[in-house]
């Protein structure tokens, strides 16, 4: 009979070390030990112990464009707690596809890797451009004087391009720097909505708040599909 090896891990929010196999090789122990050693004279103490696992594991990922996420262990809730709920650079979970993602992240430069979407809720950065890309952005993004939702695509805004959407004659390299210029650029993304067409806002140089920068208008006509995680 084979007891499984410890397997020592080092906590992800602390220095403590536990053994992640610790109940199972516990369990097998006392397998072992209750064929090996009939207690015919009163029970033992070793059989009636109960085994609390030791340490837990989380699967995180750090940008929403990685495929596969990474394994961090944990000592206990507590620490589990405090690392996932970090401020700003914590993790949290996307509400289309449930995977559960850091909020900021040096490998995504920094930027807030999710997005408020009027029908799916708080979404990661790849959902949303899954999203956007197959039915536009709501009208509602539009509605106001300032700029909302939007985001940056890949180089020379390959995404959309790629999606079939076209740049907006006089909407390339756009520059909003107050609400009027926001204003004119969303009056005139509600009348292509109102045409029949997708709009999407792909941000070219923008400032933190999007106060203040260059973006982009890409439209496109289709009949719309239902995105689903």
């Amino acid at each position: 009979m084979v007891i499984r090896h410890a397997d020592i891990q080092k906590c992800g929010n602390c220095e403590k070390r536990f053994d992640v196999n610790f109940a199972e090789r516990m369990s097998e122990r006392q397998r072992q030990h209750r064929l090996e050693q009939p207690h015919l004279f009163g029970s033992c103490g070793f059989l009636q112990r109960h085994y609390e696992p030791k340490g837990m594991t989380a699967e995180l990922y750090d940008t929403p464009w990685e495929d596969r996420p990474h394994t961090v262990f944990f000592h206990s809730d507590e620490c589990e707690q405090a690392y996932i709920h970090a401020d700003s650079f914590g993790y949290r979970d996307c509400e289309a596809c449930c995977r559960t993602l850091c909020q900021q992240h040096p490998g995504n430069g920094w930027m807030w890797q999710f997005r408020e979407h009027a029908e799916l809720g708080e979404i990661c950065l790849r959902c949303y451009q899954d999203e956007i890309l197959e039915n536009g952005q709501p009208r509602s993004d539009f509605s106001g004087s300032k700029i909302s939702g939007g985001m940056f695509f890949s180089g020379d805004n390959r995404e959309p391009l790629a999606a079939g959407f076209e740049e907006v004659d006089g909407f390339e390299n756009y520059f909003v720097h107050g609400c009027t210029r926001a204003l004119m650029y969303n009056q005139r993304a509600l009348e292509l909505i109102d045409a029949g067409r997708k709009v999407v806002t792909g941000f070219e140089r923008l400032a933190i708040g999007g106060l203040e920068g260059y973006i982009t208008m890409f439209a496109k006509s289709e009949s719309p599909k239902s995105f689903r995680c």
